[in-house]
C-alpha cells in the first residue's frame, strides 16, 4: 500500500511539473521539455555543493559556468529522433529562449533562467516539489509508527 501512495504522490507532482512547463509553452510540452533539457545540460557537470552554492540566491547558474550542448546530444538524452529535436531548438530559438553559440551548439542562458515566466513556473514548481516531499515525509511516518495497542 505504501508502494502504491507513492507511486501516486510523485505522479501528482510529476503531472503538475509538466503542466508548469507546458504553460510556459503555450501548451506544447514536447517543446518545454526540449527546453528543460538544453537548460538541465548545459549544468549537469556542475556539483551543486561546490560551484553552484554562491550563486544559490536567485538559484540561477552564471553564463560563465554553463556549457553549450548540441541538438545530437539533447536528442540523445531524451531518446528522440535528432531532427524533431532540431525543430524544437529552433522553434526555442525564434521565441528566444534558447541562443545559438559555438557552431550548433545551443545554450539557455542566464538572462533567459530569469524570465518573469520561468520564474513563476520555478516558483510553482518548489511549491509542488515541497508538498510532494511534505506526503512523503507523512507517510513515512505513518508507516514507521507502530500502530496503537
Amino acid at each position: 500500500a505504501s508502494e502504491r501512495y507513492l507511486v501516486r504522490v510523485s505522479s501528482d507532482y510529476l503531472l503538475r511539473f509538466l503542466y508548469e512547463i507546458s504553460q510556459v509553452f503555450q501548451g506544447d510540452l514536447v517543446l518545454g521539455i526540449v527546453f528543460i533539457t538544453v537548460a538541465m545540460s548545459s549544468i549537469n557537470h556542475l556539483r551543486l555543493d561546490d560551484e553552484v552554492r554562491p550563486f544559490a540566491g536567485d538559484g540561477v547558474v552564471p553564463d560563465a559556468l554553463r556549457r553549450p550542448v548540441t541538438v545530437l546530444s539533447v536528442a540523445a538524452s531524451l531518446g528522440m529522433p535528432r531532427e524533431t529535436v532540431r525543430r524544437h531548438v529552433w522553434h526555442l530559438i525564434e521565441r528566444g529562449y534558447c541562443v545559438q553559440v559555438k557552431g550548433r551548439r545551443v545554450l539557455v542562458t542566464e538572462e533567459i533562467m530569469r524570465r518573469p515566466e520561468l520564474f513563476a513556473a520555478v516558483a510553482n514548481n518548489r511549491r509542488h516539489l515541497k508538498a510532494m516531499v511534505a506526503a512523503i515525509r507523512r507517510a513515512d511516518l505513518m508507516i514507521n509508527t507502530p500502530a496503537a495497542a
